[in-house]
């Protein structure tokens, strides 16, 4: 889905090329969120499942499912905050 939404984007620019006006940049960034403004969206109303973020000393899991946390964290030996 990401690659079409940047296919789209990438056509719809070169198409606006000829543009030479002040606003050019405001049209290359109204394209570029317009183009990502669909996958954007899609994310924020159904999000994954599960997310994992890094840090220096230890990772975070947060799962979207209580009892998949708990199951997740009995098989690795971590706990549930």
């Amino acid at each position: 889905m990401l690659w079409a939404l940047v296919t789209i984007g990438v056509v719809v620019a070169v198409w606006l090329g000829w543009y030479k006006g002040l606003l050019r940049r405001w049209v290359a960034a109204c394209v570029a969120l317009t183009s990502a403004s669909p996958f954007l969206l899609w994310h924020l109303l159904f999000p994954p499942p599960i997310d994992v973020t890094a840090y220096s000393q230890t990772v975070a899991y947060d799962f979207r499912d209580d009892k998949y946390a708990q199951e997740f964290a009995l098989l690795n030996g971590g706990e549930v905050d």
